[in-house]
């Protein structure tokens, strides 16, 4: 009888040795999908979001179609920028993205110079995509209307019902994101 017994433990413990592995690496694919996937969707969604709104100024406000757009160009140029790094940590430190807390916790994880010259070092357009987002950010620091259209967007264009419609979109497609990041916890 006792035989069988430490024959069994000894198959359990052999079992435990060969499926953690595979079990972590499971797990360890899941969490790179679930992250890309999620990312995916928040990037569509912000891009989407921003020119959205660019479009709306510009049409019921010409006269802000600079200021619009440079804002609509900076800020797809940071996604851009903030989607290259998540895919990065995505490669060489995963356990640098949280996918249990949020969005916010989500899309808001550290980086650091050091970061930036790693990325740089195993991709280099990343450096050219830095230099754009500088650019950009230049271009539009230096238009002259932001007072006024500050002014009209706190005024105006935030209280209408487009505006509105848009940001419900967005608020919309964010919740389906948090879903997704709900996701990794609940399988």
């Amino acid at each position: 009888m006792n035989k069988p017994h430490w024959l069994l433990i000894g198959y359990l413990m052999l079992a435990s040795i060969v499926v953690t592995p595979w079990d972590e690496a499971a797990s360890g694919d899941r969490f790179i999908d679930i992250a890309k996937k999620a990312r995916a969707e928040y990037t569509v969604a912000q891009e989407e979001w921003q020119r959205g709104l660019a479009e709306l100024v510009i049409r019921t406000h010409p006269e802000f179609a600079a200021v619009a757009s440079a804002q609509r160009d900076l800020q797809l140029a940071y996604i851009e920028l903030r989607t290259a790094r998540v895919e990065y940590l995505l490669e060489h430190d995963p356990s640098r993205i949280v996918l249990t807390d949020g969005l916010s916790k989500f899309t808001n994880f550290e980086w650091s110079d050091h970061d930036t010259e790693a990325l740089i070092e195993t991709d280099p357009s990343y450096a050219a995509l830095e230099r754009k987002v500088s650019a950009l950010r230049k271009k539009n620091d230096e238009q002259p209307d932001w007072p006024e259209f500050r002014k009209y967007f706190r005024n105006t264009l935030s209280k209408s019902n487009e505006y509105q419609d848009l940001l419900k979109e967005f608020v919309s497609r964010t919740k389906e994101i948090e879903a997704v990041l709900q996701s990794y916890t609940t399988k």
